[in-house]
C-alpha cells in the first residue's frame, strides 16, 4: 500500500510540475497573486518558504541524551521528552506510513475540508493559519494512526522526532509551535 501511495504522489507532483512549466512567469505571479486573496495565509507560508530557499533552516538542534531513534529534539517540558523507541533504521517519523499519513498534503487537505464541513467551521483568513492547520491536522492523523480514537481526557504525548518532522513540513512563520499542557 505505501509504495502504491508513494508512486502515486510521485505521479501527482510530476502532472503539477509539468502543467506549472507551461505556465508563463507572468501567469504564474497573477495565479499566485488571486490564490493568496482567496487563502491570504498562503503568504506568510510562501515568505516562509522563501527563506528556506534562501538558506535559512530553523533552529540548530543538539542530539539529545533521551532519544535512541537520534531523530529527536529537546522539547520544553520533560512530559514531551518521548521518543519512538525505535532505533534509527525504524524511527517512526521515517516510515512510508507516516509520510503517507501526516505528512502528505493532499490527504491533509482532505481531512481539514471534511473537518470544516463537519464542525461548520469557515475558511481561516489569519496569516499563517495554513500551515498550523496542517500540523493540527497531521497531529490528529498520527494519533488515529496509532492509537485509534483518542477521547478528550486521554493524555497521550506525540514522540519528539514525529512532532518535529510535522513542524518542519508545516512551520510556523512566527515559529509559535503547540505545546503539551498536562490537564488537572
Amino acid at each position: 500500500m505505501a509504495e502504491r501511495a508513494e508512486g502515486l504522489r510521485r505521479a501527482r507532483k510530476e502532472e503539477t510540475e509539468k502543467l506549472l512549466q507551461d505556465i508563463p512567469v507572468e501567469k504564474m505571479r497573477e495565479l499566485a497573486l488571486a490564490l493568496f486573496d482567496r487563502q491570504p495565509g498562503l503568504v506568510l507560508d510562501t515568505l516562509k518558504t522563501h527563506e528556506m530557499w534562501r538558506g535559512y533552516h530553523g533552529s540548530f538542534s543538539r542530539p539529545v541524551t533521551w532519544c535512541v531513534c537520534g531523530n529527536c529534539r529537546d522539547m520544553a517540558t520533560v512530559l514531551e521528552k518521548k521518543f519512538c523507541g525505535q532505533e534509527p533504521d525504524r524511527c517512526i517519523s521515517t516510515l512510508p506510513s507516516f509520510s503517507l499519513y501526516c505528512l502528505d498534503a493532499v490527504v491533509l487537505r482532505i481531512h481539514r475540508s471534511y473537518r470544516e464541513d463537519t464542525l461548520a467551521l469557515g475558511d481561516t483568513e489569519e496569516p499563517g493559519e495554513d500551515n498550523r492547520e496542517f500540523c493540527h491536522a497531521a497531529f490528529r492523523h498520527f494519533l488515529l494512526w496509532q492509537y485509534g480514537a483518542v477521547e478528550r481526557e486521554q493524555q497521550v504525548i506525540i514522540p519528539s522526532c514525529c512532532v518535529w518532522k510535522i513542524n518542519d513540513m508545516w512551520p510556523d512563520p512566527f515559529g509559535q509551535y503547540p505545546r503539551y499542557v498536562p490537564k488537572h
